[in-house]
């Protein structure tokens, strides 16, 4: 993966986004294409396994929040419980 701060081509006409933005396209379409099937099947709650070490989980937010703002995200990251059990992916390896 290219620095922080690097530029990528995007793969449309001639656009250059930062890497940040491009991450963003990357979350927005993978939520764009989840929506849908959660809406199809009457299901309220997008759940998803970004880390607390970068911002994913923020994209996977805002992209949810635009799509379909009734839909709830869940990121076991955030849940004092689910860490509290799996302080990290050891744990989770280990419990599998």
């Amino acid at each position: 993966m290219p620095p922080f701060g690097a530029v990528v081509a995007a793969t449309r006409g001639d656009c250059i986004l930062p890497v940040a933005a491009f991450d963003l396209v990357v979350a927005f379409a993978t939520v764009q294409a989840v929506v849908p099937e959660l809406q199809a099947r009457g299901i309220g709650v997008l759940f998803h396994g970004a880390t607390g070490r970068g911002n994913d989980q923020v994209r996977f937010q805002l992209a949810a929040n635009v799509l379909d703002p009734e839909v709830e995200v869940y990121a076991p990251w955030r849940d004092p419980e689910f860490v509290a059990e799996f302080p990290g992916r050891q744990e989770m390896v280990d419990y599998c």
